[in-house]
């Protein structure tokens, strides 16, 4: 059965919180049974409890704005602006710090399963703090930790960074994406070819971080500003129109399931 629904969330506004999450009633708009999203705008810099890991599930940070100081399987590790991070289960990680303001998305997926298991490791967090704050941490991660992307490279602009096929790191949880288009010409020049379509299973998203970009859902046409994230479950048919430039934003698929994509012809 085809399906016109959608949901279309302002991030603008949102604290240091979860927003998405599968702890919520069903028929509430933020219940999402497989992704779990939480994000800041502008805040100050924080610190976690404790060192901590996950039982199921993998763990991406995306920090847009400022400087956050972790610690990743113990070891200083240092986020700076347009990088990303993910984090395999059961490895402990933790945020310690960083510098104003702090802008930043946090995706947690599977998650309806997943355990929050505190790490016992005995860690002198301010010194390490002092460390961090004189000199940042060089940016090296272990397949088996996890993967690590510096978004201003070209290399990691335009093309599915998570997911399969020939994603640059290979993973069955979800399927991401960071679109960098200075101009039409730019946009061109990467051959990206739109078709109208919809997916069996696999619900994708949209994130506008700078300029805007235009969908088409079924036959009505949704614009999508910056700090907004628009949500098309599965089995609803939707074409990408248009983006205003410079763009930039995140597309996401979650699950990450190879062949679910149907073209419509139209």
């Amino acid at each position: 059965m085809i399906k016109t629904n959608y949901f279309l969330y302002n991030l603008n506004n949102v604290g240091i919180q979860w927003y998405l999450g599968c702890n919520r009633n069903v028929d509430d708009m933020t219940y999402s049974p497989y992704l779990q999203l939480r994000c800041s705008n502008f805040v100050d810099p924080w610190e976690d409890i404790y060192s901590h890991y996950h039982s199921e599930s993998q763990e991406i940070f995306i920090l847009l704005e400022g400087e956050l100081w972790m610690l990743v399987n113990n070891k200083p590790f240092t986020m700076l602006k347009n990088n990303l991070l993910l984090v395999q289960p059961g490895v402990p990680h933790m945020i310690i710090g960083g510098k104003p303001k702090i802008r930043h998305f946090v995706l947690k997926v599977p998650h309806q399963k997943d355990e929050w298991i505190k790490s016992n490791e005995n860690v002198n967090y301010d010194t390490i703090k002092v460390k961090m704050a004189e000199s940042h941490f060089k940016n090296e991660v272990d397949s088996l930790i996890g993967f690590f992307a510096d978004l201003n490279e070209k290399k990691c602009q335009n093309n599915w960074l998570l997911g399969y096929g020939e994603a640059v790191y290979q993973t069955k949880r979800l399927c991401l994406a960071y679109m960098d288009f200075r101009s039409e010409k730019d946009y061109i020049e990467n051959n990206h070819n739109e078709t109208y379509h919809y997916h069996k299973v696999t619900t994708e998203w949209y994130l506008t971080i700078k300029g805007q970009q235009k969908l088409l859902i079924g036959n009505k046409e949704i614009s999508i500003r910056p700090g907004y994230l628009l949500r098309i479950p599965e089995k609803t048919p939707h074409l990408l129109l248009s983006y205003s430039y410079p763009f930039e934003g995140i597309t996401l698929r979650t699950p990450a399931i190879p062949n679910d994509k149907i073209i419509i012809n139209k």
